[in-house]
């Protein structure tokens, strides 16, 4: 009875949710440049990735493709 639904596996967590910086910064080379970069789209660095809108996430690409 009760006890089997005990037994069942639980899924696993979503993994944490970050600022658009430290997401960043762990897949960047040159992680001292990513607020920066960020900045320069005209974006919090503070945000939350999955907030964003299109035309900011282009923004955000052509401030990493640009160098």
């Amino acid at each position: 009875g009760a006890d089997f639904f005990f037994r069942l596996p639980r899924p696993p967590s979503p993994p944490p949710r970050k600022p658009l910086r430290n997401a960043l910064s762990a897949v960047w080379p040159v992680p001292d440049a990513v607020a920066g970069r960020i900045r320069a789209a005209g974006i919090d660095p503070g945000v939350r990735g999955e907030t964003l809108g299109v035309e900011e996430f282009s923004r955000l690409c052509d401030a990493f493709l640009s160098l």
